[in-house]
């Protein structure tokens, strides 16, 4: 690993800790949640409903999954150093915007599966690459300290910001910045929207092929 993973980070087991739960369930909802059509093709023929519920489903069950992750951060975070605060009252937000977020992103993705089943292949490349992206190792803002534009596109990427926003509920030595959470915000209104507009248009050709 050529990055000092740790520079600019006091609390580094904390911090990694809470990259990995919480980038574990966008790992998980694009790489289950792509297939949530082509896994269920007997259902799609055999019933009419929504399409859409099938992806959602799997985004929410990622969701409860995690709940164990959670609660093992909140034993493991004041361990390393960093006790209960008020700014951990926020991290359902925090959770709530990245599940709207991961909502969004999956449905577009179901539909892209959907038409070429192996485009799949290429999620597990894809998480990868995003999870050496994201800063769920190391600190965006420190490794692109003299390079505005990079850190700009790194932090403000809709798979790095859940681990952020987590970071700056749960950890002290991270201080609220509303730039990240109103773009997180933003994420959140405009991705459900989009994913679901974009997996409708083709409501009707699932289960076919």
């Amino acid at each position: 690993f050529l990055l000092k993973a740790d520079h600019g980070i006091d609390n580094y087991v904390g911090y990694l800790a809470i990259g990995i739960i919480v980038f574990g369930m966008t790992s998980a909802t694009m790489t289950s949640g792509s297939r949530a059509i082509l896994n269920n093709t007997g259902l799609v023929r055999a019933l009419q409903f929504p399409r859409a519920v099938l992806p959602i489903s799997t985004v929410l069950t990622e969701t409860l999954v995690m709940a164990t992750g959670l609660a093992l951060l909140l034993v493991i975070v004041p361990f390393t150093g960093d006790l209960p605060h008020w700014k951990w009252l926020l991290l359902p937000l925090a959770i709530a915007l990245q599940l709207l977020i991961q909502t969004g992103l999956t449905l577009m993705l179901a539909r892209v599966v959907n038409m070429s089943a192996d485009l799949w292949n290429l999620i597990p490349v894809t998480v990868r690459l995003l999870r050496y992206v994201s800063g769920v190792f190391f600190s965006i803002a420190a490794v692109t300290k003299n390079l505005p534009v990079l850190y700009a596109i790194l932090e403000f990427q809709p798979f790095a910001l859940p681990l952020t926003l987590a970071r700056q509920s749960m950890m002290g030595e991270f201080a609220l910045d509303w730039r990240h959470w109103a773009a997180a915000a933003v994420y959140a209104l405009v991705l459900p929207i989009a994913g679901l507009w974009i997996f409708w248009r083709d409501e009707a050709k699932y289960g076919r092929g």
